[in-house]
């Protein structure tokens, strides 16, 4: 085989591998994107997870509530230890709105990655104070 040849073997298999994702039929997973409407329910926390690991679940959560997002960009938040609640805003933001922005009742915003959202989940996601992966886990009421 000529060096030539090779060459060109090498450059379609290399360019194979860079394009292959490009084209949707291809099996890759796109990106998700998450519309506001999904979010639309009353969500109950029922997991923390640091680092991976599941820290705490259902009553042994801290501080454990249910947020229920409504269309008009605010939510109630409810403890469920004495049920007292709070209100704030929220709003989806970033490409494929991957991002969710929650402003509390004193004003502080915080920002988190969304992970699963579906009929049943929410999952989203920041860094916390400690620098580790911490995850909140809800399920939809």
């Amino acid at each position: 085989m000529s060096r030539t040849f090779s060459l060109a073997l090498v450059f379609l298999f290399v360019f194979g591998l860079v394009s292959s994702c490009e084209n949707t039929s291809c099996g890759c997973d796109p990106a998700p994107s998450y519309s506001a409407s999904a979010l639309l329910y009353t969500w109950r926390l029922d997991e923390v997870a640091v680092g991976g690991q599941s820290s705490s679940k259902g009553n042994d959560i801290k501080d454990r509530y249910k947020r229920q997002f409504k269309s008009d960009g605010t939510y109630t938040q409810t403890q469920l230890d004495d049920n007292s609640t709070t209100t704030g805003t929220w709003k989806l933001t970033g490409q494929n709105n991957m991002l969710l922005e929650i402003t509390d009742h004193k004003g502080a915003t915080a920002t988190y990655n969304l992970g699963t959202v579906d009929n049943t989940t929410l999952v989203y996601s920041f860094i916390n104070k400690d620098q580790l992966l911490e995850q909140h886990i809800f399920s939809r009421q």
